[in-house]
């Protein structure tokens, strides 16, 4: 159970993204194309963990301070940092191996989003905005990756609105930590001295408000395949999603939680993203084109 802790599956979630290029290219179906999609996805997940390890192990001291990451493997002395290093290095040899064995651009992907996490790690979680915007092109890489793997176009719009979706979870999580840490915070993560709750605010705002926009101009445009505006009846549920969401982040019971925690404490947010998850691969697959001609 200690080892599976520190590989933190619980972000793998973020990692299907890389499914995003199939599932829009209507491509779901073909047991090949998903199967090659699925192995992107695992190599992914070995990278993130690989990387998880060694952010850990970067930021043992100040995971002490935290009320919750204290309990991390590393920060805790559970797993010693030179057993933990090996693992990570294991970890990122199979899946940047993998991934060169898989196709060369995707290879090229995981290497950028090795290097762009690396980069995070060492330098950019100390600055502010800098540390969102590595975070933000982590999540565009994956669904870069897994449409250069499949060989298929991806909407650039979907592109965009991944990079403030992702945003508006880095923002969250930063709030979260300024609300959790209080005069501490400045000692776990140097950014967070530019990070008051006022700029948070309205960084969550406005990302949020753009996540919502650009993903409401997709779904008017249409996509590459259905060449329709089937998704506009997505942009309700879009909506509640996210106000169920911000209304969380704003309640105390949630007030130091992730996404993945929210999501899976809460009922109503993860039964509105189930709908909106259905009601996409409903309109894709199962409705002819000719009822929106």
């Amino acid at each position: 159970m200690i080892y599976l802790n520190i590989l933190r599956p619980q972000h793998w979630y973020k990692n299907l993204l890389v499914f995003l290029p199939i599932i829009f290219s209507l491509n779901l179906l073909d047991t090949g194309l998903f199967f090659l999609s699925l192995q992107g996805f695992i190599l992914f997940c070995l990278a993130s963990s690989g990387l998880y390890i060694i952010n850990d192990l970067l930021d043992f001291k100040s995971d002490k301070i935290h009320p919750i990451k204290k309990q991390r493997p590393i920060a805790s002395g559970e797993i010693s940092k030179k057993r933990a290093f090996v693992l990570a290095l294991i970890f990122l040899a199979v899946s940047v191996i993998g991934s060169f064995a898989l196709h060369e651009i995707f290879f090229l992907c995981i290497i950028l989003f090795v290097s762009s996490t690396i980069t995070y790690s060492v330098v950019g979680k100390n600055f502010a905005f800098l540390d969102a915007f590595l975070i933000s092109i982590n999540y565009v890489l994956r669904a870069i990756a897994g449409g250069y793997l499949l060989e298929l176009q991806i909407s650039n719009w979907l592109i965009v609105g991944i990079f403030f979706f992702a945003l508006l979870l880095c923002f969250t999580k930063r709030k979260n930590e300024v609300v959790l840490l209080k005069s501490d915070s400045v000692s776990h993560r140097k950014s967070l001295k530019t990070y008051s709750k006022r700029v948070l605010h309205w960084s969550i705002l406005v990302s949020s408000s753009t996540l919502l926009a650009i993903y409401s101009v997709y779904t008017f445009l249409g996509s590459f395949t259905t060449n329709d505006s089937r998704l506009v009846f997505t942009i309700p549920i879009a909506i509640i999603i996210i106000i169920t969401y911000l209304r969380k982040i704003q309640s105390d019971e949630h007030s130091s939680k992730e996404f993945h925690q929210i999501l899976v404490g809460s009922r109503l947010l993860l039964s509105e993203v189930i709908v909106f998850i259905i009601s996409i691969l409903v309109l894709m697959y199962l409705i002819p084109s000719k009822f929106f001609v």
